[in-house]
């Protein structure tokens, strides 16, 4: 958000605008290195909050 942006910008002394590119380049990292193409799974793997890996059913 906007909000968040405006903070981390503060904190690092950066301004707004270097913080979206860094995002964005970011996703776009994580796009081109992962393979996946849906947009919720992007964002939740920029956040450190998606893992794309599954478990391993083998013993079940």
């Amino acid at each position: 958000t906007g909000e968040r942006r405006q903070v981390l910008a503060n904190e690092l002394g950066l301004n707004e605008a270097q913080i979206k590119i860094w995002y964005q380049n970011k996703r776009a990292k994580i796009k081109k290195t992962s393979g996946v193409r849906n947009t919720l799974a992007l964002q939740l793997m920029a956040q450190g909050l998606y893992n794309h890996t599954t478990p391993n059913n083998k013993n079940v």
